[in-house]
Formats: structure tokens, C-alpha cells, sequence
């Protein structure tokens, strides 16, 4: 009698045992196909956000570096930062930005380091305390020169109707053509692109677009926010 309880007992021991490999490998199968199922659906998602992105920063390129070789048409952009002409650059340069809300500001460095600067108000809503201008200014104008009294940084703060504000002005060390962007600009007769650096006045990376101007070693360029590429990015996010 205990001869065939054992052999019972051998035979439920090895039905278990049967029993928990069987269930042990289809567990081993399953988390193998899901972690695979999981890789691929990850790895299709990084490719598609990939895709975007390329797309976005392509699109950007071209659209940046096209507005800069029109740009560079206009008369007067070379003139000194002090030239009662560059209003019509002003208005140029104003009406370029709003039609791309990630350009935060237009510029042109000279061959001597003087700079002529109009910068977007609305791109952030930190920087009329930086600049310190008047709760309604639109446009920021920056002149940098160098006067009897020494190197000047001149400001004038716009209104949308590009009347005058407010004014003041700094001294200032501030030399255009001894900037990585000048440089590169000044180096290629195409227009060139800068890696993504902190712009200063607002706390936020950015990535400068910048051309030699036909016809004379003064350089235009284009400070470009990563907003719309951050967005993008969000709007992406893979769990």
C-alpha cells in the first residue's frame, strides 16, 4: 500500500513539476513578446518624433536663411547705428518678426564693432524689467558706437507705433566683430547657423542665424528662440 502511495506521490511531483515549468515558460514568453512588442512601439515613436523634429529644424533653416539673403537686399542697413535712415530698417526689421513669433531679435554687426540691434518685446514677459522699459513697449532699439566720451550702449524703447518712450544710454566693451557669430559670418558667403547658446536677456537657448552682407564686411544675423522646437518636443514626449 505505502509502495503505491508513493508512486503517487512520485507521479503529482512530477506533474508539478511539469505544471510549473510549462506556466514558468509561457510567463518567459510573455514578458519576452511584450518587452519586444514595447521596444518596437518605443522605437517607432522615437522615429516619428525624430522625424518631426528633423522637419521642424529643416523648415526653420531654410525659412531663417532665406529671410536673411532678402534681407540683406534692403538699402541702408549698413550705415552707422546712429543714421536717422535706420528707421526704415526699424520698420523692416519689426515687420519680419511679427510674422515669426520665435525671432526674438534682428541685427547687424560692423567690420569696427558698431552694432545696430531691434529686439522683439513680446517674446518674453521678463524682459522690459531687464532692459528696464516703459509696460508698453513693443520694439527695443540697441546702438552700440563709439563716441568722444568712450564706447556708448545706446537704447530706445518703441511703442507699436514706433514712437519714442523712453531712452538712456551705457558704456559698454562691447565689440560686434568679436563675436563667435561675426566671425563665422564674416568667414563664409553663406549664411551660417551658431550651435544653441544661452541668450543672456532672456534666460532661454537659442541659435543665431548670420550673413555677410553683399558687398561690404558687415554682417546681419537673426537670434532665433528654441520655443516652438521645446513645444514640439513636449507635445512628443514618449512615457
Amino acid at each position: 500500500m505505502s509502495g503505491t502511495v508513493t508512486i503517487r506521490i512520485n507521479i503529482l511531483t512530477h506533474f508539478l513539476i511539469v505544471i510549473v515549468l510549462i506556466a514558468a515558460s509561457l510567463l518567459g514568453f510573455q514578458y519576452y513578446f511584450s518587452k519586444q512588442l514595447a521596444l518596437s512601439a518605443a522605437h517607432e515613436s522615437f522615429t516619428q518624433t525624430a522625424q518631426k523634429i528633423t522637419q521642424h529644424i529643416q523648415a526653420r533653416d531654410t525659412l531663417t536663411k532665406n529671410m536673411l539673403y532678402l534681407t540683406q537686399l534692403y538699402p541702408d542697413l549698413t550705415r552707422s547705428p546712429t543714421d536717422k535712415r535706420h528707421s526704415n530698417t526699424i520698420k523692416r526689421f519689426a515687420l519680419n518678426m511679427q510674422r515669426s513669433a520665435n525671432i526674438y531679435a534682428m541685427y547687424i554687426g560692423h567690420p569696427n564693432g558698431d552694432f545696430f540691434e531691434v529686439i522683439n518685446m513680446n517674446i518674453s514677459q521678463h524682459i522690459h524689467k531687464h532692459f528696464k522699459a516703459p509696460e508698453n513697449t513693443r520694439w527695443t532699439i540697441v546702438k552700440i558706437f563709439t563716441s568722444p566720451a568712450g564706447r556708448v550702449k545706446q537704447f530706445e524703447h518703441l511703442d507699436k507705433d514706433f514712437h519714442i518712450l523712453s531712452s538712456r544710454s551705457e558704456q559698454t566693451d562691447y565689440w560686434a566683430n568679436k563675436r563667435p557669430w561675426f566671425i563665422q559670418a564674416a568667414q563664409s558667403n553663406e549664411a551660417i547657423r551658431t550651435d544653441s547658446y544661452l541668450f543672456n536677456n532672456l534666460q532661454q537657448n537659442g541659435i543665431t542665424f548670420a550673413k555677410k552682407i553683399n558687398g561690404s564686411e558687415a554682417v546681419l544675423a537673426i537670434d532665433f528662440t528654441l520655443k516652438k522646437l521645446n513645444e514640439l518636443l513636449n507635445q512628443s514626449r514618449v512615457d
